[in-house]
């Protein structure tokens, strides 16, 4: 029998979602900072289409298309801007080449955390939840846009390329941890501001210097 391809999408949330397993939230982020780290990413946006190709196979849905036009649902190609595909021991993202840039960003960095996480291996997990929450940490780090001083949810968007309703939840967040004064509190964290310090600075001193 042919091998059929695992497909993992991006899929809405509902007020049933699951809840997170023990020690998960926290293993998440940390792998999330881990991911940062790994690829040297060093200022933002994030450049998550480099990032994936040293994990996966990445085309265009053009390119996809005719590769598994037998294999896969063609409403795959309709119902979403990207998903990931585990076949014959190949990790593939295929994606919308013509999706809105922050969506397709936001997207991808969903499908990257499907890839770094493992997700086709341990589907028993909450795979949406941790796919959403390691996109929103990897493409935001916190205390690097803590100390590039952003100061609402219009410069996180533009800062990091990512959609505004993303960007307002994650601001919401930023001043919750600004009132705790909670940024690099773990050495993971500390690293991820290590190999960003010299952007920051650079943006401090264009965008927000007194």
């Amino acid at each position: 029998m042919d091998e059929k391809p695992i497909v993992l999408k991006r899929t809405p949330f509902t007020k049933d979602r699951k809840q997170w397993k023990d020690g998960r939230y926290f293993e998440v982020r940390n792998q999330a900072w881990r991911c940062l780290i790994e690829n040297k990413i060093t200022a933002l946006p994030v450049d998550v289409k480099g990032i994936l190709s040293s994990y996966c196979i990445l085309m265009t849905y053009n390119q996809a298309k005719p590769i598994f036009q037998n294999l896969l649902d063609p409403s795959l190609f309709e119902e979403s801007p990207c998903f990931a595909i585990f076949y014959k021991g190949r990790k593939i993202v295929a994606y919308d080449e013509d999706v809105e840039m922050t969506e397709l960003n936001y997207a991808l960095a969903h499908e990257l955390g499907h890839i770094f996480l493992s997700h086709y291996q341990n589907q028993d997990l909450n795979v949406e939840e941790e796919a959403e929450s390691f996109a929103t940490r990897v493409l935001s780090p916190l205390c690097v846009i803590n100390e590039c001083k952003v100061e609402n949810e219009e410069e996180l968007s533009y800062l990091c390329e990512i959609p505004l309703r993303v960007a307002k939840k994650r601001y919401e967040r930023l001043k919750v941890l600004r009132e705790r004064n909670k940024f690099l509190t773990s050495e993971l964290e500390r690293k991820v501001y290590a190999n960003f310090k010299e952007f920051v600075e650079g943006y401090v001193e264009y965008y927000h210097k007194d």
